[in-house]
C-alpha cells in the first residue's frame, strides 16, 4: 500500500473544504434556513467554487456569516463581523438577539421594526420613534399597551391604523394636533 505525502498547503485546503461540506450539510438541514434554502446553497455553492480557486481568506465575510447563523458563540473568534452589511447583521440578530451587542444600534434603524416583530425582547433596547411605532401596530397589534406615542399620530396616521385595527380606538384621543405632512403614509 503506498501512501501519498501531501504538502502543507495541500493539507489545509483539504481541511478547508471539509469544513465547508460540513458547513453546508448542516446549513441545509437546518431550521433556521429552511426559509431561503435557494440563496443559502448559491452562497455555498459560490464560496466552494472560490475554495477551489484558492480564493478564500480567513476573514471572508459570507463563511462568517453562515457560520454566525448557525452558531452565535462563533463571534469572539470572527475577524470580520463590523465587515458584514447591515442586511446580513439583521438577519443574525433577529435569529440570535445576543449579537446586538456586537452592533451600533443606531445603523440598525432601518430594520428596527422587522427585529422587534421577529424578537419581542428587542423592544426594550430600539429607541423607536412615532413612525417605527405605526408600523409595528399595524403589524402586530400586541405592542400597542407600551406605545408611548399616541399622541404623535397624524389625523391619517389614526385612520390608516384604525382602518387595520379598529380594536386599538380605546387608544384614540381624538387630539389630532399634527398636519397630514407628518404621516408616514402620505405619499
Amino acid at each position: 500500500m503506498k501512501f501519498k505525502i501531501m504538502s502543507t498547503y495541500q493539507a489545509q485546503r483539504l481541511e478547508m473544504e471539509n469544513n465547508l461540506l460540513k458547513l453546508y450539510h448542516v446549513a441545509i438541514s437546518s431550521e433556521v434556513l429552511n426559509s431561503n434554502k435557494e440563496e443559502w446553497c448559491s452562497r455555498f455553492n459560490q464560496l466552494v467554487e472560490r475554495s477551489g480557486k484558492g480564493m478564500i481568506s480567513s476573514n471572508e465575510t459570507n463563511i462568517w456569516f453562515l457560520i454566525l447563523l448557525l452558531d452565535p458563540r462563533a463571534i469572539h473568534c470572527c475577524p470580520c463581523f463590523n465587515d458584514l452589511g447591515l442586511f446580513d447583521k439583521a438577519t443574525l440578530i433577529k435569529h440570535h438577539p445576543s449579537l446586538l451587542e456586537f452592533c451600533n444600534i443606531d445603523d440598525l434603524s432601518p430594520y428596527m421594526v422587522e427585529l422587534v416583530l421577529a424578537q419581542p425582547s428587542l423592544l426594550e433596547k430600539f429607541p423607536l420613534h412615532y413612525y417605527d411605532w405605526l408600523k409595528l401596530l399595524i403589524e402586530n397589534t400586541s405592542f400597542a399597551d407600551k406605545c408611548n406615542c399616541w399622541h404623535e399620530f397624524a389625523a391619517e396616521d389614526w385612520q390608516e391604523l384604525l382602518a387595520a385595527h379598529p380594536e386599538l380606538s380605546i387608544y384614540y384621543t381624538g387630539n389630532m394636533n399634527h398636519t397630514v405632512e407628518k404621516s408616514i403614509f402620505r405619499q
